[in-house]
């Protein structure tokens, strides 16, 4: 026993390092508070997605339908809350939320490293070599300058793993590993960042093509014919999640994919970039703004295209390289591997490369940003440094190996906690994540109303010229704006949304309330786009600019240096459940246009179904006995037939039923649900129950009994074998 804990050294020692990078995240609880470009990824992001799954999570529920977003958005759907990743559902549901994410980042970062190193010790490289490159890529730039994205960092710590063990499937293709390889590929597809499974598809299928060329494997199209089996058993482990975000696709802005020469041009990395292996802040840094210009077609964004795993790592992957490529009698993995890595760079670098074609077919097509490709390329130039460390070893004696190696380790490890340790600024929960001043000016009766947040965004004027260096003062006061999606910490219903997917329809709302909407000294509300707003049940506009509207009363002001925010209130929306008698039948999206600049929105509905119905000038009245997170249950009175509105987003999924009896739900006002009523008194039903999420969940569950079966079946198998042996 006690040589077996002995023997578990390594594992003590990374485990030591990861936990000294984040134990001041828990004393006292704390979260990286990191601005972004307009915003900041994880305080209206990532961190209102975790709180959401955190919420649902521990009351037993899944989080299938956001209210307080984007007018309701299928929030699982997108993917990216990481609903079914078992370290998500574990941490989540077990731990408070503000300890929650100091122990994902400490979770995440473990997985990264002991997945590093148990593939390193996997491919023949000893001890000291594996911690030198589970310390060098698990505190590179591929993985701490993602921290305020926590998908990105979640599926790239899987990459270690899922890569050890295609190597294992390629050295022997049995069940079991076929069993473990497609649960760990379901996995990281559930992590929610589709971007990082497709390329890591992507190139593992090139290793196996790569490794059989260079092995001359005969079996080369059973070993690619199994890999697919196991994809589509992969797809069938990750169904419940898969078929959402596939018909949430569907219905999105990105149905089609992204145009070539958006994917190529928006966010480019150029060969000035590679300078970053040597010096992560060469080209200026995002913590002090020098590198922050939204010239992004020039320059990128710093950390899609800074490229750092230390000075010492990139020296031995470069000599790894060169030594790999002249060797007479080639180790066919690691130079399998050395090819990889050029792949990867040259994918990179997007349209400075012949490899930019491969951007204009799908699956590649669907994702931009083809720096993230640079990802890879950290990680394979990693397993290169360790490779050469180890070659270097071999000739050395025990006791300089020691000193040797302790040297390399503390060196490596020392030279990345100087570049990252004060790189990302740090909050205490209690204070980032309490309500702003502005959140106490609003009717507590949230459930009532929206908010909505207009007007130019102020993030940039201190974010571009100083990045967030010694400006968090700033950053806590632009928290006023209640932007999408904070407002969730609070439970206050934002029009708005900060979406991967915006929905056609929510972006094609979006694009006519902007065209009502004029700026100069201050902001100019039409008439037309007050309505529009009130139709929305949207009672308070936060603005940082004055409105130029008397139907609008300020009720809140206040300001910072030269920053100012303010609120006002509209005495005249609608509910969010409202009854017209009055309707309009629009035929294109030119109509929705056209009509809105001709109706009262608060009076006739627009509806896209040619239908007869003759409606007058009635009373009714709307009482409401739930409105949940995906179901609103209703007691309707009319006295004349008439059209119940509900300003909630219009998905497939949800089911209307009256009085029991299930009936049509109609688009309507672009973005919202509509149904028709008969006069009198009634018991009205909404519910989201999506066909895709009760499919996937039949698949993926027959899919990991199967799973489970088959792993029984396996060691029992192993164990006859060993007895009889």
């Amino acid at each position: 026993m006690r040589r077996r804990i002995t023997s578990l050294w390594p594992q003590f020692f990374i485990f030591f390092v990861v936990l000294s990078f984040f134990v001041r995240l828990y004393f006292p609880p704390s979260i990286f508070v990191t601005p972004d470009f307009g915003r900041s990824d994880l305080l209206h992001l990532n961190l209102p997605n975790k709180f959401v799954l955190s919420q649902n999570l521990r009351s037993f529920k899944f989080p299938l339908w956001q209210n307080n977003i984007a007018q309701g958005y299928p929030i699982f759907s997108e993917a990216i809350t990481g609903t079914f990743f078992i370290p998500n559902i574990i941490i989540f549901s077990a731990l408070p939320f503000e300890i929650a994410i100091p122990t994902l980042y400490l979770v995440t970062f473990l997985i990264s490293a002991l997945g590093m190193y148990s593939l390193l010790r996997s491919l023949n490289i000893n001890e000291y070599s594996s911690i030198f490159g589970a310390v060098s890529f698990t505190f590179s730039a591929a993985m701490v300058l993602r921290i305020s994205h926590l998908g990105v960092i979640q599926t790239i710590s899987l990459l270690p793993l899922t890569l050890m063990f295609v190597i294992f499937f390629l050295k022997k293709t049995s069940l079991k590993n076929f069993l473990v390889l497609s649960f760990l590929f379901s996995q990281f597809l559930l992590v929610g960042f589709a971007q990082i499974f497709v390329y890591a598809i992507f190139l593992f299928t090139s290793l196996i093509f790569l490794y059989a060329i260079l092995k001359t494997k005969k079996n080369f199209i059973k070993s690619f014919l199994l890999f697919c089996l196991i994809l589509i058993f992969t797809f069938s482990l990750s169904a419940i999640q898969l078929l959402p975000a596939v018909e949430l696709t569907q219905y999105s802005i990105r149905e089609k994919g992204v145009n070539p020469s958006t994917i190529l041009n928006s966010i480019p990395m150029k060969i000035n970039n590679l300078k970053t292996y040597i010096n992560p802040f060469i080209l200026g840094s995002a913590k002090n703004g020098t590198y922050n210009s939204t010239n992004w077609q020039n320059t990128g964004i710093f950390w899609e295209n800074t490229t750092y795993i230390g000075l010492l790592p990139i020296s031995l992957s470069l000599f790894g390289v060169f030594y790999l490529t002249f060797q007479k009698k080639k180790d066919k993995l690691f130079f399998t591997i050395v090819i990889l890595t050029a792949i990867t760079l040259l994918l990179s670098l997007g349209t400075l490369a012949p490899t930019h074609i491969l951007f204009s077919f799908p699956p590649l097509s669907f994702f931009r940003v083809p720096a993230r490709f640079n990802l890879f390329t950290q990680f394979f130039l990693v397993i290169l440094a360790a490779y050469t460390l180890n070659l270097f070893s071999k000739k050395m004696s025990s006791r300089p190996k020691f000193i040797f190696f302790l040297l390399v380790i503390s060196l490596t490890t020392f030279d990345l906690f100087s570049k990252w340790w004060s790189y990302h600024p740090i909050g205490k929960s209690k204070e980032w994540l309490a309500p702003p001043e502005s959140f106490y000016k609003l009717d507590k009766n949230f459930k009532d109303y929206r908010i909505a947040k207009i007007g130019e965004n102020t993030w940039n004027n201190i974010f571009v010229k100083n990045g967030w260096e010694n400006q968090s003062e700033y950053y806590k006061f632009f928290l006023n704006s209640l932007e999408e999606n904070y407002n969730v910490f609070f439970d206050l219903n934002q029009l708005n949304g900060y979406v991967v997917l915006p929905t056609k329809r929510f972006n094609l709302e979006q694009s006519i309330m902007l065209e009502a909407a004029k700026s100069d000294s201050g902001l100019e509300l039409s008439s037309s786009f007050k309505k529009l707003l009130d139709s929305q049940n949207v009672r308070y506009l936060l603005s940082s600019q004055e409105i130029k509207n008397n139907d609008y009363s300020k009720i809140f002001e206040t300001e910072k240096d030269n920053f100012k925010y303010y609120i006002y209130e509209s005495s005249s929306y609608l509910p969010k459940f409202s009854i017209y008698y009055s309707f309009q039948t629009v035929n294109s999206i030119q109509d929705y246009f056209q009509k809105y600049k001709e109706i009262d929105p608060t009076k006739t509905v627009l509806l896209e179904k040619n239908i007869k119905l003759d409606l007058e000038e009635s009373a009714g009245e709307v009482k409401v006995n739930k409105n949940l997170e995906g179901e609103y249950d209703l007691l309707v009175t009319t006295q004349k037939p008439g059209i119940l509105v509900v300003s909630d987003s219009f998905y497939p999924g949800w089911k209307a039923k009256i009085d029991g009896e299930k009936t049509e739900i109609l688009p309507a006002n672009v973005n919202s649900k509509a149904i028709f009523l008969p006069e009198g008194k009634h018991h009205v039903n909404f519910s989201f129950k999506p066909f895709s999420f009760n499919l996937g969940l039949i698949i993926s569950l027959a899919s990991h009994l199967i799973l489970l079966f088959l792993l029984l079946r396996t060691k029992k198998a192993f164990r006859r074998n060993e007895t009889h042996i």
